[in-house]
């Protein structure tokens, strides 16, 4: 080699770009097997890529489900790491999680907290988002918050009036629900309101009298102070 990623061809004597896994690249993911002569989809990783992730291991000659960050896939989540061989869970944003939240970034080897959603938190809502660098107040709900209120869906890239519940704001008071699809009458306190004074509380799934300041009303006039 000389440098990384450049090499002398010891039978033409030319110059090649060629991969730390010895492809000779002609571009940044078509290479040349040196063995069959024939030109390959080379994932940075090193798979030689069928598709988008179907790759063929040069070793076992099988067929693998390779996800982009190199894993190679059992099924949706879990993969097994090409180092230890050992299955792990691994998130669609490729970080190795250990449990539900808590996961191992493959690149500076420390354990981060990750949303569902693959951001890295740093506290409870504040998160970097691995692209830009940059860091967000991202809601448990995965959303983007530029601002107390407003929001951008990662999907559809729309800026949204989201409350702190995480619902879709259209208006002061009507939300959408990023789960039915169906368009609700929420108050400021998350309440899903079916009429002017009873709600669906969205944890035990009972009917409350709920007043407009939010209290959870026990009789029709009187509660006692929580």
């Amino acid at each position: 080699m000389a440098g990384d990623a450049w090499a002398t061809h010891r039978g033409d004597g030319a110059t090649h770009r060629v991969a730390p896994t010895g492809w000779d690249m002609a571009g940044d993911a078509w290479a040349t097997h040196r063995g069959d002569g024939a030109t390959h989809r080379v994932a940075p990783t090193g798979w030689d890529m069928a598709g988008d992730t179907w790759a063929t291991h040069r070793g076992d000659g099988a067929t693998h489900r390779v996800a982009p960050t190199g894993w190679d896939m059992a099924g949706d989540a879990w993969a097994t790491h090409r180092g230890d061989g050992a299955t792990h869970r691994v998130a669609p944003t490729g970080w190795d999680m250990a449990g539900d939240a808590w996961a191992t970034h493959r690149g500076d080897g420390a354990t981060h907290r990750v949303a569902p959603t693959g951001w890295d938190m740093a506290g409870d809502t504040w998160a970097t988002h691995r692209g830009d660098g940059a860091t967000h107040r991202v809601d448990r709900t995965g959303w983007d918050m530029a601002g107390d209120t407003w929001a951008t869906h990662r999907g559809d890239g729309a800026t949204h009036r989201v409350a702190p519940t995480g619902w879709d704001m259209a208006g002061d008071a009507w939300a959408t629900h990023r789960g039915d699809g169906a368009t609700h009458r929420v108050d400021r306190t998350g309440w899903d309101m079916a009429g002017d004074a009873w709600a669906t509380h969205r944890g035990d799934g009972a009917t409350h009298r709920v007043a407009p300041t939010g209290w959870d009303m026990a009789g029709d006039v009187r509660m006692q102070p929580q």
